[in-house]
């Protein structure tokens, strides 16, 4: 207590690295949440989408170059949206809460609205899901991803607590929470990529300490070096995550649960 967010300026230093030199690369969950849009979304290349808490737009250019979507963002930090605008090219991003979003664009509506990684640093998270709403088409999707509080594999000790995370939670306690919120769920599951990926970070970062980025960002002012490393990174984890996939079916066997849960849902129209 008190319950309360971090600061902009924290939430830029935490994703620096992110925003500098992996803004090109999708992280599991986006991954994963582009293939469900493709397979649970109907488009036919108008659908018009938001992110919140897009950083600097990496789910949106894939959104866009794949999807053929219309695509706007937003996020607190300054840095990210200006880098998304630099080196993905993406127009509409915008470095605003939801809140002065909706107050300088009052008759926008979105088809779809995705929050992912979002939900658990929200200090109010009832009034922003309430603000959603005002702004969502009739017919359109929320699509929301969040850290599982029930994981088997814990791979983020240190982030899941306040001021970083104020809220946890589980499939149960994420749909009652969209239910009484006005929102009807089409889909939620704990996908098996979560466990694959909460294995590789643990194996290489906890007790490998290969840490190859965050040694690298020593050197902050050599961007090329950093771009390199992180695209090393990035394709060792994309391949030892496929390496897994067989042991991760043996673990869901076993009762195994995912670090992420992953939900759609629609707006209860009565």
């Amino acid at each position: 207590m008190p319950m309360k967010s971090m600061t902009k300026e924290a939430y830029e230093d935490t994703y620096f690295l992110r925003d500098i030199a992996d803004f090109d690369k999708l992280l599991p969950h986006q991954r994963f949440i582009l293939r469900l849009i493709r397979k649970r979304i109907a488009t036919d290349g108008s659908l018009k989408v938001l992110d919140i808490g897009c950083g600097s737009g990496t789910l949106l250019y894939f959104l866009k170059k794949r999807l053929g979507c219309d695509v706007y963002g937003i996020d607190i930090d300054e840095t990210a949206i200006i880098k998304g605008m630099e080196n993905l090219g993406i127009k509409n991003l915008y470095a605003y809460s939801i809140k002065g979003f909706i107050e300088q664009n009052p008759s926008m509506k979105f088809d779809a609205i995705i929050f992912t990684e979002l939900l658990e640093h929200l200090d109010d998270p009832a009034d922003f899901i309430n603000d959603i709403k005002g702004i969502l088409n009739p017919n359109g999707h929320i699509i929301i991803s969040v850290p599982n509080r029930e994981r088997t594999v814990n791979s983020e000790m240190r982030t899941d607590r306040p001021p970083h995370h104020l809220t946890k939670w589980n499939k149960y306690s994420l749909e009652k929470f969209l239910n009484s919120n006005g929102f009807n769920i089409s889909y939620i599951a704990i996908p098996s990529f979560s466990i694959s990926s909460s294995l590789s970070n643990i194996l290489f970062s906890r007790y490998l300490h290969t840490g190859i980025l965050t040694k690298a960002s020593k050197d902050i002012h050599n961007i090329g070096k950093l771009r390199v490393i992180a695209k090393i990174g990035h394709m060792r984890n994309v391949v030892f995550e496929g390496i897994l996939n067989p042991l991760v079916a043996i673990l869901q066997g076993l009762g195994c649960k995912g670090s992420r849960i992953v939900a759609i849902a629609k707006p209860d129209i009565k």
